[in-house]
């Protein structure tokens, strides 16, 4: 069933959340020592600052997945847009339509709201994630670059 997050939800969902990132390390060669994946202040800060909704994927008692939809601003014309923060689904309940349901929720909020684009950003070598997200209509809008210089 997939319903809108309580506030007993954030712990779990900050599991996952945790996963989200290291997955995302890994997928842009980030070392998971490198990663700061306890910040739960920081999550529940960023909670309270994004006008937005999180929706949770609960199969039996078990959070399978989230999805955290919240308003940007368009960078060419100003617009109000959604944007996906955060997308995740367990990996033993991927292929089973939770995903597909989650980003029904993140177009219903959009839709609910007057908004007529729908943005995230995905890893290129997150080539599964990318196709799901092609299926779903989604199309390369601009690349995110790096470039790793020495810092201070």
């Amino acid at each position: 069933m997939i319903r809108q997050a309580y506030r007993a939800d954030i712990e779990k969902i900050m599991e996952l959340d945790k996963k989200t990132l290291l997955h995302d390390a890994h997928l842009c060669g980030i070392e998971p020592t490198q990663v700061k994946t306890d910040h739960p202040s920081l999550f529940e800060r960023a909670v309270s600052r994004f006008n937005g909704e999180i929706w949770v994927a609960d199969i039996d008692d078990t959070l399978a997945g989230f999805i955290w939809v919240i308003e940007s601003t368009d960078y060419f014309s100003g617009d109000k847009i959604g944007f996906i923060l955060k997308l995740f689904v367990e990996e033993h309940f991927r292929n089973q339509g939770i995903a597909t349901a989650l980003l029904d929720k993140a177009e219903e909020f959009c839709e609910r709201n007057g908004y007529q684009t729908l943005e995230l950003n995905v890893a290129q070598s997150n080539t599964v994630s990318v196709t799901m997200y092609e299926h779903r209509g989604f199309e390369i809008f601009r690349y995110r670059m790096r470039k790793k210089v020495s810092g201070r």
